[in-house]
């Protein structure tokens, strides 16, 4: 899931305004270079399609939580660089035996695409007459996997090693 996750926000490059006010501007810009004009989508609800929706409380905590994961998942794959003959990473992308480098540009860049692609999924998807919270499955699906990782390194015996 973690590469899924991975490969998935490489495709979508866009910053997020989560923790910064500045981009406004910016996502003005984005708006109004990818949304279509309305005219175009006349027989659609333009709001109810909106990706730029404001973040929730709730998408807050959920991207602090996922973030603070990510930290300790940091701490403890870096236990695999530090001991090669006794750990393996099952992390494709990063390899059986990466290096610090890796893990941390890896690590970094999943900490700066997943708000990206949190930001970029709509609050909720219409699903056969259901509302779907997509963003809040994302996020917690995400959370899940990572934590779960977590857990399995701690179970096999890696410790935090910044």
């Amino acid at each position: 899931m973690k590469n899924l996750t991975f490969l998935f926000s490489l495709l979508i490059f866009a910053g997020s305004n989560s923790f910064a006010s500045e981009f406004t501007l910016l996502d003005s810009k984005m708006k109004d270079f990818l949304i279509p004009a309305k005219t175009e989508i006349e027989n659609t609800n333009y709001e109810s399609h909106k990706l730029w929706s404001k973040w929730t409380k709730q998408d807050v905590i959920l991207e602090v939580i996922w973030e603070g994961i990510n930290l300790i998942d940091i701490g403890t794959t870096l236990g695999v660089s530090n001991d090669p003959q006794h750990y393996e990473e099952l992390n494709p992308v990063m390899g059986k035996h990466p290096n610090r480098e890796m893990i941390w540009l890896y690590m970094g860049l999943s900490a700066v695409v997943h708000p990206a692609v949190t930001y970029f999924l709509p609050r909720k998807i219409d699903l056969w007459g259901y509302e779907i919270p997509a963003r809040t499955i994302f996020q917690g699906l995400t959370i899940g996997f990572s934590g779960a990782c977590i857990v399995n390194n701690f179970r096999i015996g890696l410790t935090l090693s910044y």
